[in-house]
């Protein structure tokens, strides 16, 4: 018995530990990489293409996954978070973290899809791909993720101690745990992989036409076409490699959480020990810091992946660079 309540402790403290430091390492690189992303994004030389709109807006919903489900956890391994205790904190805590979550997956599935358009033969469905396009879809995708996500502040309660839950904020019934897992893994995890992964594999084969399509004759007479098709197989491939690493890295860390959600809601009737509860709240907490470290590395991947993006982000810091070399010198002839 007492080896039981000791690795019942054990998992406790390592839980707390794991949650407080690692927390914090992911809100300092996420927030650095986020903000780098907006960057970066904002340059005039991508800002006009309608996928970098979307890493744009992915990153603003990033930092506020972040902010909105960090914090509050840090404050918590030292028994100082407020949603712990109000109702009120904890809807507009929980509202917040999934409607962000699903927006910022969405958004890079949504930027999928427009690789895909761009690499079309067909005109028509080449200018689907455009700014007007990818504001509208931002607008439609943060009116549905705020429906699907407002039945929280009816679900979501906070001092909860029954049924057994792996947050004292948490869904307050089986039917509310069963509609945020279910949610949390079709909306959040499954479909928007599915539509990556498809619209991805789409988009390398219409590169692969448009090169083949580009003759020895059309080299010859057409040299300002072939120009264009070699540029936007360049800059597609670099946008899919991009993208794919990123739904790789979602669907590795977000998956987990998902099934593990699942499987604690299927089986609350079932009576456990302490050491199964403690167990299964220790791998929810450790699943769901993967989660969130899939929110804080997009930027590291792009500059792993990305040619563009990284030529991006060192004219900009040359750019920076020259301009406080010039303001010293200014400074130091004065």
């Amino acid at each position: 018995m007492s080896d039981t309540v000791d690795l019942i402790l054990n998992l406790n403290t390592i839980s707390t530990e794991l949650v407080r430091y690692l927390s914090i390492c992911i809100l300092l690189c996420g927030t650095t990489g986020n903000v780098l992303n907006l960057i970066v994004f904002f340059q005039p030389s991508l800002r006009s293409n309608p996928c970098s709109i979307y890493f744009f807006s992915s990153s603003i919903s990033s930092l506020l996954a972040l902010y909105s489900g960090l914090i509050t956890r840090i404050l918590g391994t030292y028994q100082f978070d407020p949603t712990n205790e109000s109702s009120v904190q904890c809807k507009i805590r929980s509202f917040l973290l999934v409607s962000s979550f699903t927006t910022s997956t969405w958004l890079i599935a949504l930027a999928s899809v427009d690789r895909y358009f761009i690499s079309c033969q067909n005109i028509q469905r080449r200018r689907l791909s455009s700014l007007k396009v990818a504001y509208y879809l931002i607008g439609i995708l943060t009116v549905f993720s705020t429906l699907i996500y407002a039945e929280v502040f009816y679900c979501f309660e906070g001092n909860l101690l029954s049924p057994p839950s792996p947050l004292p904020c948490y869904s307050k019934n089986y039917p509310c745990r069963l509609y945020n897992d279910l949610t949390f893994a079709i909306i959040f995890v499954l479909t928007p992989c599915l539509l990556m992964f498809i619209f991805g594999y789409l988009t390398i084969l219409n590169i692969r036409k448009l090169h083949r399509a580009v003759g020895p004759a059309t080299r010859n007479h057409n040299n300002n076409n072939h120009k264009d098709t070699k540029n936007i197989k360049k800059s597609d491939r670099q946008l899919i490699q991009m993208l794919l690493v990123h739904v790789l890295l979602l669907t590795m860390l977000a998956s987990p959480t998902a099934v593990q959600r699942l499987y604690a809601t299927f089986t609350i009737n079932i009576v456990k020990s302490q050491l199964s509860l403690t167990i299964e709240n220790f791998i929810y907490q450790l699943f769901l810091l993967f989660t969130f470290i899939s929110m804080s590395m997009p930027f590291y991947l792009y500059l792993l992946t990305g040619t563009l993006f990284r030529q991006t982000l060192l004219a900009l810091f040359y750019k920076v660079n020259r301009t406080i070399m010039n303001e010293f010198s200014i400074t130091n002839i004065r």
